[in-house]
C-alpha cells in the first residue's frame, strides 16, 4: 500500500492521502493527489527524500551522487541539513508504519483508505479514537466513518468553555455534525462517550437514526470500583512486558498488550489533566423520553454498570429499545469481540425502521472515550 503524507515542521501528520497500491511510485502517486501543484499555489516550499526528483522546482530533494562520481563537501554538506530538517517527519512516518494493520491488511487499498485518516486522528488526540481500531474496517465498509473526541479529552482542539453540562455537550454534538456537513447520522458510543450519545438522544434527537451505547456512562452513578479498575489498568501499562497479557487478562483491559494504545494511554497521562466531572446518570423519566432508535450493549463483567439491571430497565423505558450483555468482556466489547459486536451494530443499523449515517463515541487514555460518526447511505 501507499500513502503520502504532508507534516508539519515538528513532525505533526497533517494530512493523510488516499491509499493506493504498494508498487506505485512516490512520486506518481504525489501528482494524482496534486500535492505539488497546491503547495506551488499556497508557495509552500517542500521537503523530500530521493523519491521525489525531478517533481518541480518547489520541491527540495538530498543531491543524487552521478555515476562514478564522488559528492562534494558542499553537496554532502546540503544533504546533512536537509536529512536533519526531516528527522521529524521521518519519525512520524516510521510511527505510522508501526500500526500494524497497515502492515499486515490483505484488502483492497480502497478499503485501507478509510482506515489511514482514522489512524491519523487519534494519533494526534493522545489515543482517543485509536480504540476503534478493531471496528473501523467492518463498519467503513458500507458507509463513511467518522471519529470524534469528546469535549474535555486531549486532543488538538482548542476548548474556551466547559462542554460538560448535558446542553451545551448536546449543542456541541449538533455543531461538530453541522461541522461535517452530516445529516442523519448513527451514534455509536462507548463509556463518557456512551452518555453523550444517550445525552444527545434525550435532548437533541432530531438529526439522529439511530443510538448505540457500548457499556456506556449516563444509565448509573460511576462508582468507586471503576475508578479503582481506572488507575489499576494505568499502572498495569508500567508492569514489565511478561506480565503484561496475564494483568490485561485479569482486569479485562486489552489496551494493555496493544503497544500502540499504550504509549498514547502514557503520553496522554503524562501531558493532560482532565477536569471533567463524572457525568451524572440520567432518571427513568429522562430515558423514557427517547425515541430515537436505541441499542445498548454491555460486557457481563463491566465495572460501569450492572448489566442485568440495565438489561431489564432500558427496553422496559425506552420504547423499541434493544439490550444486550456480552459474555467474556467487561468494559471493552467492541474491542474484546470486535467481529460480534461490528455485526450486531451494522445489523441493527439495516433494520427498516433504522436509516441514516453513523456517528460513534467512546471513552479516554485510561478509561475509553472517543467519538465515531459513520454517514450513512
Amino acid at each position: 500500500m501507499n500513502v503520502q503524507v504532508v507534516a508539519d515542521p515538528t513532525g505533526n501528520l497533517l494530512w493523510i492521502s488516499p491509499a493506493l497500491p504498494g508498487r506505485t511510485h512516490d512520486l506518481t502517486a504525489a501528482r494524482p493527489h496534486r500535492i505539488i501543484r497546491i503547495c506551488e499555489r499556497q508557495g509552500g516550499p517542500i521537503l523530500a527524500d530521493r523519491a521525489y526528483i525531478g517533481a518541480g522546482p518547489w520541491v527540495t530533494t538530498p543531491i543524487r551522487r552521478l555515476p562514478n562520481r564522488d559528492l562534494t563537501t558542499t553537496q554532502r554538506t546540503v544533504n546533512r541539513a536537509l536529512s536533519a530538517a526531516r528527522a521529524p517527519v521521518e519519525r512520524s512516518i516510521a510511527r505510522l508504519k508501526s500500526w500494524r494493520i497497515l502492515r499486515r491488511a490483505r484488502c483492497s487499498p480502497h478499503r485501507m483508505t478509510t482506515i489511514a485518516p482514522a489512524i491519523l486522528t487519534p494519533w494526534n488526540a493522545n489515543a482517543e479514537n485509536a480504540q476503534w481500531y478493531p471496528n473501523t474496517l467492518a463498519l467503513s465498509a458500507e458507509r463513511p466513518v467518522y471519529a470524534l473526541d469528546t469535549p474535555g479529552a486531549p486532543g488538538r482542539s482548542v476548548q474556551r468553555e466547559p462542554m460538560w453540562q448535558p446542553e451545551r455537550a448536546a449543542r456541541w454534538m449538533d455543531e461538530a455534525l453541522d461541522a461535517l456537513g452530516l445529516g442523519k447520522v448513527h451514534l455509536v458510543g462507548s463509556s463518557y462517550g456512551g452518555w453523550l450519545v444517550i445525552n444527545q438522544a434525550h435532548l437533541r434527537p432530531g438529526r439522529l437514526a439511530s443510538v448505540t451505547a457500548l457499556d456506556p456512562g449516563g444509565l448509573e452513578k460511576v462508582g468507586l470500583r471503576f475508578f479503582v479498575w481506572i488507575f489499576a489498568s494505568l499502572f498495569a501499562t508500567y508492569a514489565p512486558k511478561a506480565w503484561r497479557p496475564r494483568l490485561a487478562k485479569w482486569l479485562e483491559q486489552p489496551v494493555i498488550v496493544v503497544p500502540e494504545l499504550r504509549a498514547m494511554i502514557q503520553a496522554s497521562v503524562k501531558a493532560f489533566r482532565v477536569r471533567r466531572p463524572a457525568p451524572l446518570p440520567l432518571s427513568d423519566a429522562e430515558l423514557g423520553s427517547i425515541r430515537t432508535p436505541f441499542y445498548l450493549i454491555m460486557g457481563k463483567r463491566s465495572l460501569l454498570v450492572h448489566p442485568k439491571r440495565q438489561l431489564e430497565r432500558v427496553p422496559r423505558l425506552i420504547p423499541g429499545a434493544r439490550a444486550e450483555i456480552v459474555a467474556a468482556t467487561g468494559h471493552g466489547p467492541q474491542i474484546d469481540h470486535p467481529d460480534l459486536v461490528n455485526a450486531r451494530m451494522l445489523s441493527f443499523m439495516s433494520a427498516p425502521d433504522v436509516v441514516a449515517p453513523l456517528v460513534v463515541s467512546s471513552h479516554d487514555a485510561s478509561g475509553f472515550r472517543a467519538l465515531l460518526v459513520v454517514a450513512g447511505a
